[in-house]
């Protein structure tokens, strides 16, 4: 069964030239949901006549931001197989640990450096 925002992203992912993915890391990879919507789009997005940029973020509450490789992998994979150009991937360690689900600009000195990294990965 597909909900509305599972459609909505069906519809308007044909007319997009950017997509990126911000998701959490669970336990070693993505979250179920996020490779089945991955699953469908692949299916829907090959008839595409232009070129989509795919990038994605993720974000893990282990320290060692190397922990989310295996996530990172699946989004190049699915970029691949959906015939997206790669754009890369930018893997957060102790995410959850600095952010806290507060926007960026209220955490004053402790998100500096990841406000730094997300401002280098835009450019």
């Amino acid at each position: 069964m597909k909900n509305n925002l599972f459609e909505h992203g069906l519809g308007t992912q044909r007319d997009r030239t950017q997509t990126d993915d911000h998701t959490k890391l669970n336990v070693d990879t993505l979250p179920a949901p996020v490779i089945s919507l991955f699953e469908t789009l692949v299916a829907h997005c090959r008839q595409k006549s232009k070129t989509t940029r795919f990038s994605a973020i993720v974000n893990c509450g282990f320290p060692e931001a190397y922990q989310n490789a295996n996530a990172i992998a699946v989004c190049a994979e699915f970029a691949r197989s959906a015939g997206f150009e790669w754009m890369g991937g930018l893997p957060l360690g102790a995410g959850e640990g600095m952010v806290r689900a507060q926007p960026l600009q209220q955490l004053g000195g402790q998100g500096t450096s990841l406000r730094q990294a997300l401002e280098r990965a835009v450019r």
